[in-house]
């Protein structure tokens, strides 16, 4: 509480109070599983809460890159692609090759994060995940519950944990309908460029002559920058002969454009007596980077409530997003992927006239009129048409919908029914005109894909509660049951041949279509309830128990039980001496223990025929598949403890939350390569275990308050999680998660989860050193590991500076360590276009080429043979240690300054409320990872994390927000 003096006149006087914010409260109340309100001094398990204010402070692409460094625990990966995914980790990952992110709940509701991304390091679009459809404006609070202790109650999902949002409601406000609408505009660079060489341009070996752009010229046909210094010297080029070499240092800036957003919102609330209202509708508009990219979102959200009678009550929610994207750029090894194609390049390159410029006309070199024009014609096209020529439109529709009704029977005993739904449709097109590289015949005229995919989920549930206090002892109790069944449908077509250009329709296939259509349909019925005592108001235990029985097990195995114990001791009320002495204002200790069970995915207990799209004399075909089912699959089981204290000083001056947690999932369901002989390649088994333990400590504190109104608050937060795969199957020491370019991404036994393993440099046995050939480094005869993508700890540290209508915050980001292979920089130092290529360009008394270190192999000695740059890069392939490079980073992720604009100003503009704020985000970065952004992610899957190539990075954006209420 603030303290404000008032001096007494003795006549009428008028005093204006004005909340502040204050750091992280350790009492009051919050919202628990099952959107149960709590008491904070009663729960005995690690949580944390966000207000929306804190969410929408700056525009993101999602809530999960808005939650960044702002919760202790919780570790978030972001692409930098428009509307790209968010991948969100709660106290580590614990399954193999499942699902490890948290689930999702929206005012009751479970909430689909399904990812949309289809891409790897090897090329593929990244569509998002579907919590962007959270819609910040709408959110009333966030709640993270950690881990299984916090989330036992919500199913075998939660056994990552749990994300509980509530949304905004008009009931509780002052009577009367109320309108608010706040505007956002921000312009956005990339906030992270690689630093290219300007000195030598395209070719091999300091020579260079343009005939074909395809080898038939002097090294036209290379796309790496080790030709000729760019001295000003005349030379065929792809744009005419004779003509001056010269760096074009700008030329990979000058292709990505300004990107812009702008997002309205308008709210309009309405509350009387015993009822509320709220609508809001909102509309996105993004520009991306790359040329002709942009991504629109419209949605629209109504919330209502009624009390019926003073025992019956009801409310209910719907909401609708409708999302259009155009030309996400690719992802990975891919000409769609305009990094990738700026990795090969040449560095003489002129962009700008490839954007004037798509097609052959009077050619000095003889090509025929309407023939592509570029700069190579072995392995790239021209980076403008491709955006313009080959679209990519996509399209997602979703609706969500809740209703619940309450009823009171008597001042003890209450009880609700809820339904509620979330559905979606997702459709992605590619086009590709005549003379793609990557994705058509080139004896066709281009080709095309298509793909839709259906998802619903339907949830009903009934909740009793009962609360009843009995002398000191204060006892609640809930008790309830869920029915929940999934519906998935997913089909395509592509072809990569067309006959007419231009025609991307089925009937206009020269080459025939591959088809693909899969449904799956799953249904999971759900018990559950929870007891808890409170005595004397600082001793709290709470049991609760689930049993889920799950369509996609045996039935021998589809029943499991899981069930969770905690406990908190207030000890400042326990022995209220303790704050006395004004120093120790709160106190608690917490605890507790969990199990959660997660099952298997749907069609795993019977061995499946795959249908083909081909037909045998007229009759369609199936095959067998080669993974045989395990009609003896279990659930995975999480166990899961913790322990914590809560503690406030000097009037919450400080607060701090700290916790020690200890997680393990066992009977993982892997997959297991048996004996050919038995007509299989495969099957599905449950084994292994991954353990996670570590820390988590939030610090918050207000250094600065004077009787001026001046508030200086800030927050820190920290995690540090030790992961490891501590077993897995008999005879099977580890599994692939994804791999690139040699380099695994893996879960091996004894290591953390995500190890990189690849080839490193052949060594000396005795003391490590390189061992050189010739001057040129050697490969490894064996893979080993090479590093993991886990950081060593993630944390976060906020500020907030107020001062009467003047507020300024700020908030870094921070993960430290973790690995990952950069295919960007690994290619990029091989093409030689990079700035750090320049070391050993040229043999003269200054630069005498380039000198290893390390021994020669040959003499055993210090190497001194000198080599070109060139060959030294070359030689590194496939060696891929160059390449693993620190992940680690801190980020000025949010600044905002804002002004509350007097009343007697708002007033001219007829206006009860006005606040205006200059907003920035991923200001800058500190970090040694080279080239390009250390935050890169293809996709929100496991198999998304370790590997970039190019990634575009995340946005540096500044902005303006203005929020207007009548």
């Amino acid at each position: 509480m603030v303290e404000q003096a008032i001096t007494l006149s003795g006549g009428a006087m008028t005093v204006d109070f004005k909340l502040v914010t204050q750091p992280t409260q350790l009492t009051g109340l919050t919202v628990t599983a099952l959107g149960i309100l709590a008491e904070k001094t009663t729960i005995g398990t690690s949580q944390q809460s966000i207000t929306g204010e804190e969410l929408s402070r700056t525009q993101t692409p999602s809530i999960i890159s808005s939650m960044s460094g702002k919760v202790s625990g919780v570790q978030v990966n972001q692409t930098g692609n428009m509307g790209g995914s968010s991948r969100i980790v709660i106290r580590g990952s614990g399954s193999i090759l499942g699902e490890n992110q948290p689930l999702f709940i929206v005012d009751g509701i479970p909430y689909s994060n399904a990812g949309f991304s289809n891409a790897s390091a090897g090329g593929g679009r990244d569509y998002g995940t579907a919590a962007a459809d959270i819609n910040p404006d709408d959110i009333a609070s966030l709640t993270v519950l950690k881990g299984p202790n916090a989330a036992a109650l919500y199913g075998s999902r939660a056994s990552n944990g749990a994300v509980v949002i509530t949304t905004k409601t008009g009931r509780g406000g002052p009577e009367g309908t109320r309108f608010s609408f706040t505007s956002r505009l921000s312009s956005e660079r990339p906030s992270v460029m690689p630093k290219y060489q300007n000195q030598y341009g395209q070719g091999f070996g300091g020579d260079f002559q343009y005939v074909d752009g395809a080898g038939g010229g002097l090294n036209d046909g290379a796309d790496e920058s080790w030709g000729p210094k760019m001295d000003g010297r005349l030379i065929d080029q792809f744009f005419g002969k004779q003509k001056p070499w010269v760096a074009h240092p700008d030329n990979v800036n000058n292709y990505f454009q300004t990107g812009s957003s702008v997002s309205n919102n308008l709210n309009v609330t309405t509350s009387g007596k015993g009822m509320g209202a709220r609508l809001a509708l909102s509309k996105d508009n993004i520009t991306g980077l790359v040329p002709n990219s942009s991504l629109t979102k419209l949605s629209g959200s109504i919330s209502a409530s009624a009390a019926i009678t003073s025992k019956f009550s009801v409310s209910g929610s719907l909401q609708y997003v409708q999302t259009n994207g155009m030309n996400r750029p690719e992802n990975g090894y891919t000409e769609g992927n305009p990094f990738m194609t700026y990795t090969w390049f040449g560095r003489q390159v002129d962009v700008g006239l490839l954007k004037n410029q798509y097609f052959n006309k009077n050619s000095p070199y003889g090509f025929a009129d309407g023939s592509l024009f570029n700069w190579n014609d072995n392995y790239h096209r021209n980076p403008y048409w491709q955006q313009y020529d080959n679209p990519a439109p996509d399209s997602r529709d979703r609706v969500t919908a809740q209703i619940t009704a309450n009823y009171v029977f008597n001042n003890w005993l209450s009880g609700l029914v809820r339904a509620g739904g979330d559905s979606y449709r997702q459709t992605q097109q590619e086009r590709f005109a005549a003379g793609n590289i990557d994705r058509t015949d080139p004896s066709f005229n281009g080709g095309f894909t298509s793909a839709d995919g259906r998802a619903k989920e339907t949830n009903f549930e009934g909740i009793l509660t009962a609360r009843k206090t009995v002398g000191k002892f204060d006892f609640s109790a809930n008790f309830g049951g869920n029915i929940r069944r999934n519906d998935n449908v997913n089909s395509g077509y592509s072809t990569p041949g067309i006959l007419v250009p231009g025609l991307y329709n089925l009937s206009n296939a020269g080459i025939t279509p591959t088809f693909t259509n899969s449904e799956s349909h799953s249904a999971v019925n759900s018990s559950y309830g929870s007891a808890i005592a409170t005595f004397n108001h600082y001793w709290t235990v709470e049991v609760t128990g689930r049993n889920d029985w799950s369509s996609t097990l045996p039935k021998a195995n589809a029943s499991y039980f899981y069930p969770s114990v905690n406990t908190s001791i207030v000890l400042s009320e326990m022995f209220p001496s303790l704050t006395r002495n004004g120093v120790l204002s709160f106190l608690k200790l917490r605890g507790g223990i969990a199990r959660v069970g997660s099952d298997a995915g749907p069609y795993q207990l019977q061995t499946l025929y795959n249908g083909s799209s081909n037909k045998f004399n007229g009759l369609p075909l199936y095959s067998l598949s080669n993974r045989s089912a395990n009609a003896q699959l279990k659930p995975e089981r999480t166990e899961s403890s913790e322990g914590g204290l809560e503690a406030s000083f000097f009037d919450d001056r400080i607060t701090v939350d700290a916790t020690y947690f200890l997680k393990l999932t066992r009977d993982q369901i892997l997959p297991l390569t048996i004996e050919p002989a038995t007509g299989f390649s495969a099957t599905t088994i449950n084994a292994g275990q991954i353990s996670n333990r570590g820390y988590e400590l939030m610090v918050s504190a207000v250094p600065v308050r004077l009787k001026n109104g001046f508030q200086w608050t800030s927050a820190v937060n920290f995690s540090k999680i030790k992961n490891q795969v501590d077993v897995l199957a008999p005879g099977l020491t580890t599994i692939i998660i994804a791999g690139q370019w040699g380099v695994n991404l893996e879960a091996r036994q004894g290591q953390p989860y995500g190890t990189l393993f690849g080839y490193d440099f052949k060594r000396d046995s005795a003391t490590g050193q390189v061992l050189l050939s010739g001057g040129l480094p050697q490969r490894a005869s064996k893979k080993s590991i090479l590093g993991n993508v886990n950081p060593d700890w993630v944390g976060g540290w906020s500020n907030e500076f107020k001062y009467k209508n003047v507020a300024l915050s700020f908030l870094v980001d921070m993960h430290h360590g973790g690995q990952n292979f950069s295919i960007g920089n690994w290619w990029g130092e091989y093409s030689g276009v990079l700035a750090s290529t320049l070391v050993g360009r040229e043999l003269d008394w200054n630069k005498p080429g380039y000198v290893a270190k390390g021994i020669d192999a040959a003499t055993g000695k210090t190497n001194t043979v000198v080599v070109t740059r060139e060959d030294y890069n070359h030689g590194i392939y496939p060696i891929a240690t160059p390449a693993i490079l620190s992940t680690g980073f801190a980020k000025l992720r949010e600044v905002r300054l804002s002004y509350e604009v007097p009343l007697r100003y708002a007033a001219m503009l007829k206006l009860s409320q006005m606040n205006v704020a200059l907003v920035g985000r991923n200001l800058y970065t500190w970090t040694s990872f080279p080239n390009f952004d250390p935050e890169n992610s293809t996709s929100a899957g496991n198999g998304g994390q370790g590997f970039d190539m190019g990634a575009v990075p995340t946005m540096r954006s500044f902005g303006i927000n203005f929020t207007l209420t009548p």
